[in-house]
Formats: C-alpha cells, structure tokens, sequence
C-alpha cells in the first residue's frame, strides 16, 4: 500500500541483489527517470502491484527464485546477471497485464534469463511480445547467456496496442535470439505482423505447439516480404512447430497487407520441422519463401518439410476480442480432431485435453490453442448472449 513517485531520481527501487526472502506486495511505482522496480537477490516477490512509465525497463530482474505475480506492469527485462551470471535463475512471471505501448520500439518482456515460467499473462507491446534474446558481454566482457534454456511460455494473450503510432514497427509474437531448451505452448496471438521469428545466432530445441495466431485488418507495422506465421533469418536446430492453427483474415486492402506477402520466410530448410499445422489466409495466396526461392502451398507441402497440415478456414466461433468465445472452434472447424498427439493435458483455458469433439471417433487433440469442447461453448453462447 505504498505510492512511489521516482520521478525525481534516476535509481531504481527494490532489491539491489544483496536482498533475500522479499515480498512487495501493493506497490505504485512510477516515473523513475532509470528502472521502476528491481527485482535482485534470492526469493524476491512483486505481487497485485503497478509499476509503470519508467525511461527504462519497469521491472529489471536479475535474481534467484524471482516471481511476478497479479501486477500490471509496463516493461519487463529479465537478466542473467553481470554480477553473478552462473546463478540468476528460476523466474516466473504469472497473471500480469504488461503493457508495453509507447511510442517508440517496446518489448513486452526480454528475456536474457535462464529457467523460468512465463503463463497467463496479457501481453500487448509494439515490437515483440516476448523477446528471448542474448547478451554478448557488453560492457563487462563477461559471457553471462551461455547455455540459456529451459523456459515454458503457456497460456498467454499476446496482443497489439490498435495504434498506428505504437504498432507501427515489425512485430513477433515471439521472438528467439541464441536460446535452447524452450516450450511455446496454448497461447493467443492476435495482431503481430510474425507471429514468431528471430534474426541472430543459434537457436536449438524448440517447440512450438497448440496455439492460435490471428491476424485481421488490425495488423500494423512494416512487413511485407517477412513471413506472417515463421520470420527467420539465422540456424535452427530441432525446432518443431506443430499443431498451431494460423488464420490471417487481413484483407488485400487492410492497413498491413497491400501486397500479398510471405507466409514463412527461412533461410533454408535444415533443423526445423512442421506438422498437424491449420493455415488460411482469407484473401492473400500461401507462399513461402526459403533463401531467394518461393513457393506456393502445393510446392510447399511437396518439399517434405512439413506433414498433415490443412489449408482451411477454422470455423472460429468468434473473432470479436471481447468475446467469450473468442478464437473458439465451431463444431464444424477442420480443426477438431485433427492435431498429433503431444500429451498435453489442457488447453488455453484449462480445459481438459482431449475432448471427444465430433462423437464419432475416439477423442483426439485439436488443432490449436483451445480445445473444442460442446458443453463449454453452449455455456459461452450463452453468457454471450447467443451473439456468434
């Protein structure tokens, strides 16, 4: 139940990595002229908090045991430690509104960190969503991101801010720069113009499964020959994308597709794999793009780079974002039924994973994000007022 108002100072509150077995709890913190909050030491804890319009990074985490929890929060950076790189870890960040909307390139949260657990968060910023990126020593010379990893991202909302001047920018949902060891799994992604990509360094054993990325007239920002579901231009290993439904319901003539663009874009074919995937795009032809090389969907599939992946519309429910039944599956989606087994056992929203959706056969996942359930989407329409 503490307002700070830092506008006066450019030093950041919180711990300054000496601290242990810190809670704060209800905290204002805004206007620092550096970071809002710090969040060093071993067991430090933000919860049902508001750190927001710092010149830097709201919050700034380079600690042991660290969680975020129930706040709403501007910026987030979360750091393997200059000072003692070997043992920043163990980071979770749960049931935030981060909001990242400024004009100028922001990033929801930065990852430089090692084991950690991102869910359930809302995420709107003008650049990437999530940023897993690397640090290369600079200032200290110290190599502090080797061996980074092991990191789950489940159950986010990542979205747009709906303003050209904030959303303005090449965006991912999520982003990966010299990263190992990751999950991306049961998340929304609404309006990012890449929905995941990177650009630097080496990046191995990734997968990405189950979610949902929608992209409509909404989508802002400067892509055009980059790829709207896959942006990479750097060496994957074992990345794995499956089960994901892609819908891009932006038209020809809405504000970030005048042209047709890239569907995926890569630099070649090596270390990455694709399967049980739902594509469609309602006005723009598929074409993928590896090296200098284009292809059509057809051409696609025939390079055996991906398996089983449908090109139809996924009969969502509602594409209306204050929906309840937001990017739910109709009962006649090509998307029930249809995705690998990975042995998830829920959904987006927690729902149980899988459910016998078409009563014909024995039940298997869906494609996407949130399974399809028939009791819970006649409880949703009817909350929602029969409004489909």
């Amino acid at each position: 139940d503490i307002e700070i108002d830092a506008s006066q100072s450019t030093q950041a509150t919180g711990g300054d990595g000496d601290g242990s077995h810190n809670l704060a709890l209800r905290i204002n913190s805004h206007d620092s002229g550096f970071v809002g909050w710090g969040l060093g030491g071993d067991y430090v804890y933000l919860v049902d908090s508001r750190v927001e319009d710092d010149d830097y990074f709201s919050i700034y985490s380079d600690g042991v045991g660290v969680a975020m929890m129930g706040s709403y929060i501007d910026q987030i950076r979360v750091a393997t430690s200059f000072i003692r790189p070997l043992e920043s870890r163990h980071v979770y960040i749960s049931d935030n509104h981060i909001d990242a909307s400024r004009e100028e390139p922001t990033t929801g949260i930065k990852w430089h960190g090692r084991r950690g657990v991102i869910t359930a968060n809302i995420i709107t910023a003008g650049t990437s969503r999530i940023a897993l990126s690397n640090s290369d020593g600079f200032p200290t010379g110290l190599d502090v991101d080797e061996n980074l990893g092991f990191l789950l991202i489940e159950r986010n909302r990542m979205e747009n801010n709906g303003d050209l001047n904030v959303d303005q920018w090449n965006s991912y949902g999520v982003s990966f720069a010299l990263n190992t060891d990751v999950m991306v799994r049961n998340n929304l992604i609404v309006d990012a113009n890449m929905a995941f990509g990177g650009g630097e360094g080496h990046v191995e054993n990734v997968r990405v499964m189950h979610n949902t990325v929608l992209m409509t007239d909404q989508v802002q920002g400067l892509n055009i020959s980059n790829g709207d579901f896959l942006s990479f231009n750097q060496t994957l290993v074992n990345f794995e994308f499956t089960n994901n439904i892609i819908a891009i319901l932006a038209s020809v003539n809405g504000s970030a597709y005048p042209e047709q663009g890239v569907f995926i874009q890569l630099q070649d074919t090596e270390g990455i794999s694709l399967s049980n995937n739902l594509v469609f795009k309602a006005d723009h032809a598929i074409n993928n793009r590896i090296g200098n090389s284009f292809y059509d969907f057809s051409q696609w599939m025939n390079l055996g780079i991906e398996e089983n992946t449908l090109q139809q519309n996924p009969e969502f429910v509602s594409v209306n974002p204050n929906s309840p039944l937001f990017l739910m599956l109709s009962a006649n989606s090509p998307a029930i039924d249809a995705a690998l087994d990975q042995k998830l056992a829920e959904d987006y929203l927690r729902s149980g994973r899988p459910v016998d959706g078409d009563g014909l056969n024995a039940a298997e996942p869906d494609v996407g994000a949130i399974e399809y359930n028939p009791t819970t989407n006649l409880d949703l329409i009817f909350l929602d007022g029969f409004e489909i």
